[in-house]
């Protein structure tokens, strides 16, 4: 049931933010209602869950944290940069106790903590591990706080549809480039994703030349919004809403 939401909430919120101009400002007609619904939703039911089970006799501390874990969908996070974030902007938590509410976050499906993996050397990296929001719409009730929305969004999108199709999930790096996801089944099925909003002149080199350091012949792929088709040296462009509407993983079985 978890995977079937996450693919349903991935393609929909895709869809909705690439809707003709029209269609898009009557989605949004009733945005002030959608925040007090995931206001609701996020109160009643996210913070009371970990507040319970942690029997916290205060939630405000834990917020603080979620807050920060949802504004940094899609980037590196540690228990130390965490908590230096959360002291700067006068919440006090020891590290232990940070570690404890990222672990309580990730159980509870609000994010995924997901290891960095060295694509060079085959092994999974013990630190730099990146934090994706299970659920999209809670980065859109917490957009004030992202920078990049459109951006971050894309990526944990596809991070959550990657899940759904029932892929194990590593963001990797290789020569010192990073890759955004390297997606894996038991099967030995492997791809790798550059994830990014648009692609322009000055992004191109990034998305496209970061996978030149892998030498496997593993399809790889950059996804954006662009409706124009991209592919260029066997790296396969594909539109984000196309990516998410396709079979692709049987394809490459």
């Amino acid at each position: 049931m978890k995977k079937i939401f996450y693919k349903l909430t991935a393609i929909i919120i895709a869809v909705i933010m690439l809707l003709p101009i029209g269609l898009k400002v009557f989605a949004e007609e009733n945005d002030s209602q959608k925040q007090i619904m995931l206001e609701s939703i996020f109160d009643s039911i996210v913070l009371r869950d970990i507040v319970r089970r942690k029997k916290l006799k205060s939630s405000l501390e834990l917020e603080h944290l979620i807050d920060y874990l949802i504004a940094s969908s899609s980037s590196y996070i540690s228990g130390r940069n965490v908590c230096d974030r959360l002291t700067r902007n006068g919440t006090s938590l020891s590290l232990p106790k940070i570690l404890e509410f990222i672990k309580a976050a990730d159980e509870s499906c609000i994010v995924d903590i997901v290891p960095r993996y060295d694509v060079v050397g085959l092994q999974t990296v013990e630190f730099n591990n990146k934090s994706y929001t299970c659920d999209p719409a809670f980065i859109n009730y917490k957009k004030s706080l992202v920078s990049d929305l459109y951006g971050v969004l894309f990526e944990t999108i596809v991070y959550n549809d990657l899940i759904a199709r029932g892929y194990t999930v590593r963001t990797g790096f290789a020569h010192g480039k990073e890759i955004d996801f390297i997606a894996t089944k038991g099967n030995g099925e492997r791809i790798y994703i550059q994830v990014a909003y648009e692609i322009t002149d000055k992004n191109r080199e990034r998305e496209f030349g970061n996978f030149s350091s892998i030498k496997d012949n593993y399809p790889k792929y950059v996804i954006s919004r662009d409706q124009v088709q991209l592919s260029e040296n066997g790296i396969i462009h594909m539109n984000i809403v196309d990516f998410l509407l396709s079979s692709f993983e049987k394809q490459n079985s």
